[in-house]
């Protein structure tokens, strides 16, 4: 029965690590080509309502990706038997997590600084470039 406990205490964050790397995955995936802004994209360019459409997809980007770096955060940092398992297996949460943070920050701009987030979650999650 305590052993059970046990199990699940542990088996449970361990399993909601590599499903929230996988929802990561698909979020990174998805978002990819989302449209950066230029200098034109400003009034009286275009209208404010129209702005805020073509601003909307980077917002939601933005909020989807601090999102889950915000829960690879919290379980590298609140699931210390899980998150230590999962770093022994060469997973990095907590440089994920930053990672995302750092994505949700410059995914309004092509560049090295962007390039470099991807890159890292990528490396922190094991994942594919």
């Amino acid at each position: 029965m305590i052993g059970a406990l046990i199990t699940d205490f542990v088996r449970m964050p361990y399993r909601q690590f590599f499903t929230l790397r996988t929802e990561i995955r698909q979020e990174m995936v998805r978002l990819a080509n989302v449209p950066v802004p230029d200098a034109s994209w400003k009034v009286p360019t275009y209208s404010e309502e129209t702005l805020e459409k073509m601003l909307r997809p980077i917002r939601e980007a933005q909020t989807a990706l601090r999102t889950l770096g915000a829960r690879m955060k919290a379980f590298a940092e609140t699931e210390s038997i899980a998150a230590n398992i999962v770093r022994h297996r060469n997973y990095d949460p907590l440089s994920a997590g930053h990672g995302l943070i750092g994505l949700s920050n410059s995914v309004a701009v092509h560049g090295p600084e962007r390039a470099a987030h991807r890159a890292s979650i990528n490396k922190a999650l094991r994942l594919p470039d």
